[in-house]
C-alpha cells in the first residue's frame, strides 16, 4: 500500500489491490472497533466498504451504516438521511405530525431537492394494516419515531433515488415480513451460505470503479490468495 497523505490512518483505508484490500479488511474484522456483525467476516468488510464508496460513506460510516438483513444489503435510517444531505441538491427536511392523540394520527415528511418537493406520509392505520402498531421492540417503544422514520424513507427514496442507489432503509426491510426469493439467504443444508459471494464482491467494485474511477480491489481474487505474503 502507498501513503499518499498524512491524515489519520489514510494508509490503512486507502488500499490499491485486491491483496491490501482484504488485508485491510482482515485487520479490521479482528478488532472490537467494528460492528458485531462484520467481526470475522473480512469479505463482508471490503463489499460494505464498496458500497459505502457508491454512497460517499468512507469505510467506518459505511460499516456502521450498512447492514445485510434478511439477505439483503440495507442502510440504517439516519445513514440514509445523511447520504441525501451530502447530494448539492439537498435543500433541507420538513416534519409535521397531525391528528395527535388519534387513531388517525400521521406523520408527514417533505424533502427539498432543488425546486422540487417530496412528501410522504406514514399513519397509525398504516402502521396497523401493515402489523406494525404495537409489534414488540421499537414500533411499541418508541412510536412516534418509528412513524417519522417510515414517512422520512419513503420521502428519501422518492426524492434521491440516484443517490441511494436503490438502497432501503434497515427498518423498512427489517419489518418486512416477505421478501422476494432472490433476496432471502441462501442455505445449504442447515449451513447458510456466505452473504457475501465473490460475485457481489466484483459488482460491488465495479460500482465504485465507474463512478470514482477508483483503481480496482477486486478483480485478481481468482488469481492470488487474500492473504499472500507480503513482498
Amino acid at each position: 500500500m502507498t501513503q499518499k497523505n498524512n491524515n489519520g490512518f489514510a494508509l490503512a483505508l486507502a488500499p490499491e489491490t485486491s491483496a491490501d484490500a482484504m488485508k485491510v479488511a482482515d485487520w479490521l474484522s479482528k478488532t472490537e472497533m467494528i460492528p458485531e456483525r462484520y467481526k470475522g467476516r473480512p469479505h463482508d468488510i471490503v463489499v460494505a466498504a464498496a458500497m459505502g464508496a457508491r454512497l460517499g460513506l468512507d469505510t467506518f460510516r459505511a460499516l456502521a451504516g450498512i447492514a445485510v438483513i434478511k439477505g439483503t444489503p440495507t442502510i440504517y435510517g439516519d445513514t440514509m438521511l445523511a447520504v441525501c444531505q451530502q447530494h448539492p441538491e439537498y435543500h433541507g427536511m420538513e416534519v409535521e405530525f397531525s391528528n395527535e392523540g388519534t387513531d388517525e394520527e400521521r406523520c408527514e415528511v417533505t424533502i427539498l431537492r432543488g425546486d422540487s418537493r417530496y412528501t410522504a406520509r406514514f399513519s397509525i392505520k398504516d402502521a396497523k394494516t401493515a402489523g406494525l402498531w404495537g409489534k414488540a421492540g421499537p414500533w411499541t417503544q418508541y412510536p412516534r419515531r418509528m412513524l417519522e422514520m417510515r414517512a422520512r424513507s419513503y420521502a428519501l427514496r422518492g426524492a434521491f433515488a440516484d443517490a441511494l442507489a436503490g438502497f432501503q432503509s434497515r427498518e423498512e426491510v427489517e419489518d418486512s415480513d416477505e421478501l422476494p426469493t432472490e433476496h432471502r439467504s441462501r442455505r445449504r443444508g442447515n449451513q447458510q451460505e456466505p452473504s457475501v459471494t465473490l460475485d457481489d464482491l466484483k459488482e460491488a467494485d465495479a460500482t465504485v470503479r465507474d463512478e470514482t474511477g477508483q483503481t480496482d480491489l477486486v478483480d485478481q481474487l481468482e488469481e492470488e490468495p487474500p492473504f499472500g505474503d507480503e513482498e
